[in-house]
């Protein structure tokens, strides 16, 4: 840090959160340059700021030929290493800020701890209806002995991956069917794989009368049914370090022309897919 104070608060609250707000839209975007590295230490070691700020830090060793031309692998370290070094030294800043604010009335000092932990959240319907999905598709994969080895695979998709819907207002019992929305990253292999999912979940809910007469549901809540809509999600979310065919090849290369050549662009520094992995159904069970 060439003698520089480590202590020292070089980015203020406005810079870092317009830089949040970019940085959600740009994850390449950095928020300093090799010329002026600069970290908020007033900031979480892995706010918006300081993740782009660990990739300058990176180019400022390589600048100063502190370390060779580092692999992927060996990037992420020193940027692990950095992010463990800022919350120390961020750990000692608060500790003097502490000090600081003892000075100050009491009322006040109070007023400002209240601020910092009044952080409380809760879930919408929709955030809801994704997580019993998720789950319910993912007790289909612990059911079936043939689908077990999807399971980390499933969970690294987790509720990000799964895809939302909204009812269907043609229907006069609207809050039975819904239209599915996909996320418009995933691939249409993946999307019909986990479509068969939900066909086990629903059949496993369905029942006849002892005279296979009356159709019904068993106990419970009439399970949803998802109906394809060829529409798209416009959220912005999507899920990093998954088998490169569980995305959109078209929405891949879109990212970055050429990512399967190699390269440190959107899709092999931020997006990180894995090796292709091969999904099968049970054919008796698909039958």
């Amino acid at each position: 840090m060439e003698h520089r104070d480590l202590f020292q608060n070089e980015v203020s609250q406005d810079e870092a959160e317009a830089f949040a707000k970019k940085f959600a839209k740009d994850p390449l975007a950095r928020p300093c340059t090799v010329q002026d590295f600069r970290y908020w230490i007033a900031g979480v070691p892995k706010s918006a700021w300081n993740k782009g700020a660990s990739f300058v830090f990176v180019e400022v060793l390589v600048l100063k030929k502190l370390i060779p031309e580092p692999d992927l692998a060996t990037r992420d370290r020193i940027r692990e290493a950095f992010f463990v070094r800022l919350k120390t030294l961020r750990g000692l800043w608060m500790e003097t800020q502490k000090m600081e604010e003892n000075d100050k009335e009491p009322a006040t000092v109070s007023m400002k701890r209240r601020q910092r932990k009044y952080n409380v959240g809760f879930l919408t319907s929709s955030i809801a209806s994704l997580l019993n999905l998720f789950h319910r598709r993912r007790d289909v994969l612990l059911t079936i002995p043939e689908l077990k080895e999807y399971i980390r695979d499933f969970d690294l998709l987790g509720v990000g991956g799964m895809s939302s819907d909204e009812e269907d207002s043609e229907m006069e019992e609207a809050s039975m069917r819904y239209k599915v929305k996909e996320p418009y990253w995933r691939g249409q292999h993946l999307t019909k794989w986990l479509r068969l999912l939900d066909y086990v979940h629903l059949e496993s809910r369905c029942s006849v009368d002892s005279e296979g007469n009356h159709f019904g549901f068993t106990r419970g809540a009439a399970p949803r049914l998802r109906v394809a809509d060829n529409d798209r999600s416009s959220k912005s979310k999507y899920v990093t370090g998954l088998p490169s065919n569980f995305y959109d090849a078209e929405w891949l290369e879109k990212q970055e022309p050429g990512w399967a050549k190699g390269g440190s662009g959107f899709v092999n520094e931020i997006i990180r897919p894995r090796s292709p992995k091969k999904l099968v159904f049970p054919p008796d069970l698909a039958k």
